[in-house]
């Protein structure tokens, strides 16, 4: 069994996730954007021994919180946690010019570390005992991955503690789709032939049944976008 916490951060509204495997105590903290005190109050109440932080890009709503995210983790576990983002290093070296095209304090923000594990997309790597596959998905953003997992069985905890279950496969899709919309393409490295191709390619090719964990806003699934979202429609 998977469990998926989501808590949204920062003035951007962004679903950070934790994801924890109960059957080795192990955890996993998705786009720490900021306000890191309320993902580590669930992170606290998990009581992982192994913790790690995963990136699906590096914009400053997703990736503000990494540098201290880091710190804070290795406070609480005895192994060196561990950064997986994807290989392009060009916007973790933008943090504080991101903070200043946004009109936020700029002292603030550190850019974010190399990570440990770089991926260029298609990889098969571990969550825990979990199987996951990295789908390289730009087109928001340069550095933009999905991830995909298969579990037996994954709890849904939302914003106010709310669960569900499903059996399903998920997808970690950051901010490449969205329930009813996509991601911005308006940003440095974004472009929106590409995201489409990305969406069509690596995601729309899931399974209908596959639970989208979007970046911002409510979980949809594949099957839904495919035949509903106005931005996939021929």
């Amino acid at each position: 069994m998977l469990v998926v916490h989501t808590i949204e951060v920062t003035p951007f509204s962004q679903n950070a996730r934790v994801l924890f495997d109960p059957s080795c105590s192990a955890a996993l903290i998705v786009d720490p954007g900021g306000d890191l005190d309320r993902i580590f109050e669930v992170v606290d109440a998990l009581k992982p021994t192994h913790l790690d932080v995963l990136l699906t890009h590096a914009h400053l709503d997703h990736a503000g919180g990494t540098a201290q995210c880091l710190e804070m983790a290795m406070s609480r576990v005895h192994q060196l946690p561990r950064l997986l983002a994807h290989r392009d290093p060009i916007l973790r070296s933008m943090l504080q010019q991101q903070a200043k095209h946004y009109n936020l304090p700029i002292a603030e923000y550190q850019n974010v570390p190399t990570p440990d594990v770089m991926f260029d997309g298609g990889e098969e790597f571990s969550i825990a005992t979990f199987a996951a596959k990295v789908l390289f998905t730009p087109g928001h953003a340069p550095d933009h991955i999905s991830i995909y997992l298969t579990p037996d069985k994954t709890v849904l905890y939302d914003e106010n503690g709310r669960s569900r279950e499903t059996t399903q496969p998920i997808v970690l899709a950051g901010d490449a789709l969205f329930q009813g919309s996509i991601g911005r393409t308006d940003l440095p490295g974004g472009s929106l032939p590409l995201l489409i191709r990305s969406i069509r390619e690596q995601l729309l090719t899931l399974p209908p049944k596959t639970v989208v964990l979007c970046g911002h806003g409510p979980n949809t699934t594949i099957g839904f976008e495919s035949q509903h979202n106005p931005f996939l429609q021929d």
